[in-house]
Formats: structure tokens, C-alpha cells, sequence
């Protein structure tokens, strides 16, 4: 039976509401683990959505028994990640507007949280082997851009930015502001802003944006794209 499940971070709770339009209100309540959390939701799930996600045996999602875990509900903090995503969001779609380039709208990766927005160049690439890459936009030319909480590899909450194919020589291009890096340890070339960094600028706006231009326009033109044809002029202008 289709049904929608909605995180209502604000009200701290899960909505659960099914084809007719009725709701079920799941609380959850900071400090209760992952497994708990899931046992509550599961639920107020109907029966089939249940059976299907018991039958995936899925590693990545194994929320252990009820109470156990290291990961737990955190009402503050979840309500300040989704301020700054709300935030994150308002200044990539201001980015999005500043070139004439195809680009995809902003959008939420849910495996790594990821706030993201790409940019097409037009031009196609040549088939790819196997596990090269994975999904239709690594069959073009593209940069993409975003914000995610890090990882092992990137401990900090960051902006980012990466080409593919990865173009010779963009990793010694300038970045704005000063305290931008790139990390070449990966495996492509990426662009980083810690989110300190744009906390503590004087204007936190303006340094994400300045990240984001100066990104594209090291990765674009290492990759031979005509920028400046592509650069919307300002209204003023118009």
C-alpha cells in the first residue's frame, strides 16, 4: 500500500501517512537510540513496507536491537542541521542562477546528506568502463557542488566542489576565500570550505559563494568550458 514517511524536525517526529491521507504522528525523543527509533517507526509502518525492509538484510541500515547503539535522536542538534541546510540550500540556488549552464536542481543525496547541485557542460563522454562511475551524469562533462557533514576522509562539515572528469592542473588553481584547500588524497581532485571557516567569516553568504565561483571557474577552465559565455550578467544590467 503506498504510503509517505515525513521527518518533522521541528515538532521532533515522524509522519507516516497513507494513499487515503491518513497520518500517524511517531515521536521520538532525544537520547533514544537508532534502534529504538526504528522499532517505533516500523510500527506505524503497514505490514508490507515492514516485511520488505526485513527482507533487504541490508548491512548499510541495521539499526540493532531496541536501546543498543552509539547513534541516538538529538532534538537541538537535528533542528540546527536542518537551519543550515536550509541556509546551504538558499545559497546554492542563488549560485545555480549565476550561469547559463544546464544545472540540476538542489537536491538532498540521503545516504551521505548531501545538499547538492551539478553543472553540465553539454558535451558527452566516451562509454566508461564498468565501476568507473555510476548513474547518467557520469555521461557528461559536469561539475557538481555541495555540502555534507564529512567523513572519515573529511572529518569537517564542508562545501565542495569536483569535476568529471577530472581536468589536469585545476588542484594549483586559487580558491577564494583565503582558507579554501584542495584535497587531492581522494580519488579526484575536490575543493573544500570547512563550515567553520564560513561561520566565522565576516560574511558567511559571500564567502560560500566566492567558494563556489572561484570552484567553477578553476575546474572549467582546466576542462576547456566557454565560462564566459555562460556567466548571466547582473539584473542591473538587463
Amino acid at each position: 500500500m503506498p504510503f509517505s514517511v515525513t521527518l518533522h524536525i521541528p515538532e521532533s517526529c515522524f509522519i507516516v501517512t497513507g494513499v487515503r491521507g491518513d497520518a500517524t504522528r511517531v515521536p521520538l525523543e532525544t537520547g533514544m537510540s537508532f534502534g529504538h527509533v526504528w522499532q517505533r517507526l516500523r510500527r506505524a509502518l503497514p505490514d508490507d513496507a515492514v516485511q520488505e525492509a526485513d527482507s533487504r538484510n541490508d548491512d548499510a541500515f541495521s539499526p540493532g536491537p531496541e536501546g543498543e547503539g552509539d547513534i541516538s535522536w538529538d532534538a537541538h542538534h537535528a533542528d540546527a542541521l536542518r537551519q543550515i541546510m536550509l541556509w546551504v540550500a538558499g545559497v546554492l540556488e542563488e549560485f545555480s542562477g549565476h550561469s547559463f549552464a544546464k544545472t540540476s536542481p538542489v537536491h538532498l543525496f540521503p545516504h551521505h546528506m548531501d545538499m547538492a547541485l551539478t553543472r553540465f557542460s553539454g558535451r558527452r563522454l566516451p562509454e566508461m568502463a564498468e565501476g568507473e562511475g555510476a548513474g547518467v551524469e557520469y555521461e557528461h562533462e559536469i561539475v557538481s557542488f555541495g555540502f555534507w557533514m564529512g567523513d572519515d576522509n573529511v572529518p569537517d562539515p564542508s562545501f565542495y566542489g569536483y569535476a568529471w572528469p577530472s581536468p589536469d592542473g585545476a588542484a594549483e588553481a586559487h580558491l577564494s576565500p583565503g582558507s579554501a584547500r584542495w584535497d587531492v588524497a581522494g580519488p579526484r581532485p575536490m575543493a573544500l570550505l570547512s563550515w567553520e571557516d564560513v561561520r566565522l567569516s565576516g560574511n558567511p553568504r559571500r564567502a560560500a559563494l566566492d567558494f563556489l565561483e572561484s570552484t567553477f571557474r578553476a575546474v572549467a577552465t582546466s576542462s576547456g568550458w566557454d565560462r564566459e559565455a555562460l556567466v548571466v550578467p547582473p539584473v542591473s544590467t538587463w
